[in-house]
């Protein structure tokens, strides 16, 4: 995959504050948010969320 690279903001948003740490994996992301023409930094945000969220739900549900 030939891209320039996610920028710093998009390497936060997709990389560590959803937990992962898999450089590729935050790359293929990016790629593919640009490429649906969503912005990357929201995007990681709201996926942050939603696994946040289901990690509180489990454990008040357990």
């Amino acid at each position: 995959m030939q891209t320039e690279g996610p920028e710093y903001e998009t390497l936060f948003a997709l990389g560590p504050l959803p937990y992962i740490d898999n450089l590729q994996t935050i790359v293929e992301a990016n790629d593919l948010a640009n490429r649906l023409g969503m912005d990357t930094i929201s995007t990681g945000n709201v996926i942050a969320f939603a696994m946040y969220f289901l990690v509180i739900t489990m454990c008040i549900l357990s």
